[in-house]
């Protein structure tokens, strides 16, 4: 984790969202990123190499109580603010990769930092776990459950996401979006194209289709989120 400290130190962030990170807490804050981005990489970055990081604006996602799900008696406000910041690492042996972390300020200061879906993909934190969870057992599907990769790869690894249809702009009449999820299990690819279609009540259904080579035919697995701003 030092490493990527130190890299963070040496991206220069910029300006933080003054909600998010009071004047003078910039270096723990860099900290508390430095552990979500240990997350992301697993471990990866804690060579004696310090990778490149492009950290980009950060974006708000919105209240923690729509977002994440946030309780009046939780650490985090509903009310609170959630920031997505996106970085890009390269470097060290690495695959480029964007990480994005999701960060809310606490009630009581300080951070709570998630690692979200990497790449480019638009979902909301609450659309994700729903889509994440269907992806995941369509890459583990016909594979035993509780059984290491005899290969020593993982059983399951979310490597990207990429827009392949991108979703309407702000003020249009929403329209479905696709979104190409890069994965892999115990090394074999695993990708999946998945349809988001905005629904009438505010939800997001969802279509997941394999695309790899050697995937069977057969009823693609669907389903439906909550409504989501």
């Amino acid at each position: 984790m030092l490493t990527l400290l130190l890299a963070l130190a040496a991206a220069n962030l910029g300006p933080q969202p003054p909600d998010l990170v009071l004047p003078g807490e910039e270096s723990a804050y860099a900290a508390e990123l430095s552990v979500g981005l240990d997350r992301f990489l697993k471990g990866a970055a804690d060579a004696a190499c310090q990778p490149t990081l492009r950290p980009q604006p950060a974006i708000v996602v919105g209240p923690a109580g729509a977002k994440l799900g946030a309780r009046p008696t939780d650490p985090v406000d509903p009310a609170a603010i959630v920031y997505e910041v996106r970085i890009r690492v390269t470097g060290c042996g690495l695959r480029t990769q964007q990480a994005n972390l999701l960060a809310v300020r606490r009630k009581t200061g300080g951070w709570l930092i998630s690692v979200s879906a990497p790449g480019e993909t638009v979902a909301s934190p609450r659309l994700l776990r729903d889509v994440y969870s269907m992806a995941l057992s369509f890459a583990v599907a016909g594979r035993p459950q509780g059984q290491p990769c005899t290969n020593g790869k993982p059983a399951y690894q979310l490597i990207d996401t990429r827009i392949v249809t991108p979703p309407s702009p702000s003020g249009a009449a929403p329209e479905p979006w696709q979104e190409r999820w890069v994965q892999q299990s115990c090394g074999e690819d695993r990708t999946v194209l998945i349809t988001f279609t905005p629904t009438a009540d505010g939800g997001t259904d969802y279509l997941v289709k394999p695309q790899w080579a050697s995937a069977t035919t057969g009823s693609p697995p669907s389903g439906d989120a909550a409504p989501h701003p």
